[in-house]
């Protein structure tokens, strides 16, 4: 079995950028068990009041960082979106196309077995030719 980068590296991710990933889970779980609370005198040491000035830069810090991926988030979410709607109409356009076509050909080849039964070989010699100029209108029409 192959490593977890050498899949990613074989996917199409060509061109993104690496987020180094920090795992600060495992390091809060381990000073879970120490008291959460300061009393006043704990607060108005320097050290104490130095430490937590230092975490809110910090986390001040973080949270600049993650307030540009909400907006890269939104951003390649509305372009999925438009692409997707895109799929949509390109499919639609596609299934008409190609129903369109094959039901024309199968009316205009029909034309030859019943052309001693007039009107009936007129109208589908007419019929199957529109209806294969339908196919390619909506086909052009939707992209």
């Amino acid at each position: 079995m192959t490593d977890q980068r050498d899949q990613d590296a074989v996917t199409d991710e060509a061109g993104a950028i690496p987020v180094a990933h920090v795992q600060t889970v495992k390091a809060r779980k381990t000073l879970s068990s120490l008291k959460r609370e300061l009393s006043d005198e704990e607060l108005g040491s320097s050290g104490v009041q130095k430490m937590l000035l230092g975490e809110l830069d910090k986390l001040e810090e973080e949270k600049g960082e993650l307030s540009g991926f909400r907006e890269k988030y939104h951003q390649v979410n509305l372009q999925l979106a438009i692409a997707n709607a895109k799929v949509k109409t390109t499919v639609a356009a596609d299934t008409i196309f190609g129903a369109m076509i094959t039901l024309g050909a199968l009316i205009a080849g029909y034309a030859p077995s019943v052309w001693d039964k007039q009107p009936t070989g007129w109208l589908c010699l007419a019929v199957g030719p529109a209806a294969i100029a339908i196919g390619i209108a909506a086909k052009v029409l939707m992209k």
